[in-house]
């Protein structure tokens, strides 16, 4: 009997455990400093974990299968934030502590409106969908302020990326309600799997600066 239980909860482990990692590398130009950042997405049975680290940054955004946002962590050693945003229901829970102090928070969300928190990999499966217009709320990194975004299908087009001609379907990122000349971005998916391979655009609101962060290096899972 002991060895029937642990073979089922061996097998429930392995459920959890990821199916297949890839890593992803950009290069973003534009701001004071260029760099490169590395993303991991890993897919599981039933999820998709986003994750970002480097020396002083961590993120890590967990979604459904449909790619909608379940659950933000977020760990910033230069601001000394730690913060976890979830979503049950028609709620979002936010809970951040700021140099010591703990903030609360509760945002309410219709039932049937996609949360995305990440500008670049959660969009691929509109890209690719042949939808052409989804909006969907995203909170702002700086203010956890909650607003919706509209993302619109603009066309389908070849574009070079690190060398390499990818054919790409290009989708416009708006702030409803805010007009196209005060706000917008582009950003350029791969037909073939929706695979987000370029943005160029502002970082959060108005007034930010436009940077571009193009893929530089794929290493699929194995």
């Amino acid at each position: 009997m002991k060895r029937v239980i642990a073979i089922i909860i061996s097998a429930v482990a392995m459920l959890g455990q990821s199916l297949a990692e890839t890593r992803l590398e950009y290069s973003v130009s534009g701001t004071t400093e260029e760099a490169n950042i590395i993303w991991s997405i890993e897919t599981r049975t039933t999820q998709t974990v986003l994750s970002l680290e480097n020396e002083n940054r961590f993120i890590r955004i967990i979604c459904d299968s449909q790619m909608n946002t379940r659950e933000w962590l977020r760990r910033d050693q230069n601001t000394n934030t730690n913060l976890t945003a979830k979503r049950t229901g028609q709620e979002i829970y936010i809970k951040e502590k700021l140099n010591g102090e703990l903030i609360e928070k509760h945002i309410e969300i219709d039932d049937g409106m996609k949360w995305y928190q990440s500008m670049n990999h959660q969009f691929g499966r509109f890209a690719v969908s042949g939808k052409n217009r989804e909006t969907f709320l995203m909170l702002r990194p700086d203010t956890l302020e909650a607003s919706q975004w509209i993302l619109t299908r603009k066309a389908e087009e070849p574009v070079t990326v690190n060398g390499k001609i990818e054919e790409t379907v290009r989708v416009r990122l708006t702030v409803k309600n805010v007009p196209a000349f005060v706000w917008k971005a582009e950003l350029w998916y791969r037909i073939s799997d929706g695979r987000f391979l370029r943005y160029r655009g502002p970082m959060v609101g108005p007034g930010a600066s436009e940077v571009t962060t193009s893929l530089v290096e794929e290493v699929p899972a194995i």
